[in-house]
């Protein structure tokens, strides 16, 4: 596919398509929001389970610092996270819970929380690898959750064995897809999702045919993001994800795939790119919030620490300590964390650009890390990059 096309489908499929209501149960809420609207409390909560995990995936948050984040030595006692989880549900009238971890599977009380989430009426998305699912996990997973609310999301970062077990570890392909063929057994629905590196982008156009084969109803590309400079190799060029992208919606039903892949300035990397944004006026409300956020969520992190993002927890900042303090205390202090400082495009040098009005400002964690505020462009950004070709000022 030539790149100009590629660049083209996507940018359609971004910007211009509508978003469908039905994706999830918060969707038609989100969407009828004003511009800036803030949430005194969170909706949802991302909760990492547990540190441990049975597999030491390459291109994991976690993978250059084996000792921390894989040991479980930290995680929530039951007790706690049992008296964490009634707090979040009953007095900050939590909606919806993803656990994720590490691998959920190996939490020794995961099956007690899960029953006591789903007997409040709780929303639940489940994140696992798929290893371990068997049909009597399946089965008993069948019994508990209402799969008109709730999910499953499993890790899959190939449509081939070769390729995903070069992320993941020998065999592990061979263990997902069982897992796949005993969920579907179960007509229990599945979305899978995958961390778009050099290894994979290459593959995005067979995904659509996997999909198809296991009856999946949703596929998550998640950006790939390099935490130390061993993962490097890892990072696949801005050209192939457009190329990846485009043929992944020739072959899949486009009310599947996510729409927040892709940041502004890599469109802008492009002469074509930077054509469409000229002759193209933006959807409505987008580019009026420079955060990610409508502080409707947050990330518990196995150690009973909470951040924004799993990405925040990664660069450190923290929110505060749920062993510590109460969930009320550290959320009512949260405007000290420069995350949840509102991004002002006044103090930005995207104030000077003329792309301004499309663009998100990247992702706010990398600002921050970078240059000490959000109020900053990232590196990737072409403006402040300096040179004669992208050179965006009006």
């Amino acid at each position: 596919m030539k790149l100009e096309n590629a660049i083209r489908e996507c940018f359609e499929y971004c910007f211009n398509t509508p978003v469908h209501s039905d994706r999830n149960v918060f969707s038609a809420l989100m969407n009828s929001l004003p511009a800036g609207y803030r949430f005194y409390y969170p909706l949802q909560v991302s909760w990492k389970l547990t540190s441990s995990c049975n597999l030491r995936c390459s291109h994991c948050f976690y993978y250059t610092e084996k000792d921390r984040f894989f040991n479980s030595s930290a995680d929530l006692t039951k007790d706690e996270a049992m008296q964490i989880i009634t707090n979040l549900i009953d007095d900050v009238n939590i909606m919806a819970v993803s656990l994720t971890g590490g691998e959920i599977l190996l939490c020794p009380y995961f099956w007690e929380l899960l029953k006591f989430i789903k007997s409040k009426n709780v929303c639940v998305n489940l994140i696992t690898n798929g290893t371990l699912i068997d049909k009597k996990i399946a089965a008993k997973l069948s019994s508990i959750l209402n799969f008109k609310y709730d999910s499953i999301q499993i890790s899959l970062d190939g449509a081939s064995a070769s390729v995903h077990d070069s992320i993941r570890g020998q065999g592990s392909f061979e263990k997902t897809c069982t897992a796949l063929k005993i969920l579907t057994d179960f007509n229990i629905p599945v979305r899978i999702a995958t961390a778009v590196t050099k290894k994979n982008v290459f593959q995005l156009g067979e995904f659509g045919d996997f999909c198809k084969k296991f009856k999946i109803k949703e596929i998550a590309l998640n950006r790939y993001k390099i935490v130390s400079d061993e993962q490097q190799y890892l990072m696949p060029e801005t050209e192939d994800l457009f190329k990846g992208y485009a043929l992944l919606l020739e072959n899949l039903d486009r009310t599947r795939l996510d729409k927040n892949f892709f940041y502004v300035y890599d469109f802008l990397k492009y002469e074509y790119g930077r054509f469409l944004f000229d002759t193209e006026n933006p959807p409505a409300k987008f580019g009026k919030d420079k955060l990610c956020h409508s502080h409707s969520k947050f990330h518990l992190a196995s150690d009973g620490k909470i951040y924004l993002c799993t990405s925040a927890e990664c660069a450190g900042l923290c929110l505060g300590d749920l062993r510590k303090n109460s969930f009320d205390e550290i959320w009512q202090g949260r405007f000290s964390n420069p995350l949840f400082k509102q991004r002002l495009i006044k103090n930005l040098p995207c104030s000077e650009c003329r792309y301004e009005k499309w663009c998100r400002c990247g992702c706010a964690v990398e600002s921050v890390c970078r240059n000490g505020i959000p109020d900053a462009p990232t590196e990737e950004c072409c403006f402040v990059k300096g040179s004669k070709e992208y050179d965006f000022k009006t």
